[in-house]
């Protein structure tokens, strides 16, 4: 799991809302790779660039759903086991996209 240090950081570079709608109630971290069955303790997996604010609903809907997990990975919400959450760009509610970087930045993509 996050540090509360990590989680404070995450909260304050998405401002408090939810990657996918935008909303600011019901919110949790998501992991952009998961940790996989049993917690994959990899402190790699926690890293901001990694992680996301994200609506209880939909990332429940991720795990659950064939459909929104194939739009979480169009989106970048959700990123390959193989893949490196830096290299991996991620549309918020608006349809803008971004990179997320490891220090709680994000930089916005003009062209994707």
């Amino acid at each position: 799991m996050p540090t509360e240090k990590v989680k404070k950081g995450i909260w304050e570079r998405d401002n408090g809302l939810c990657w996918h709608c935008g909303s600011d109630e019901g919110l949790t971290i998501h992991h952009r790779i998961n940790r996989g069955m049993g917690g994959n303790k990899s402190k790699s997996l926690d890293s901001p660039s990694n992680l996301v604010l994200m609506c209880v609903q939909h990332n429940g809907l991720m795990e659950s759903d064939f459909m929104v997990a194939r739009e979480a990975r169009d989106n970048g919400w959700k990123v390959s086991r193989h893949s490196n959450a830096l290299d991996a760009p991620i549309v918020d509610y608006i349809g803008r996209w971004w990179y997320l970087g490891d220090k709680f930045e994000k930089w916005e993509i003009n062209e994707h």
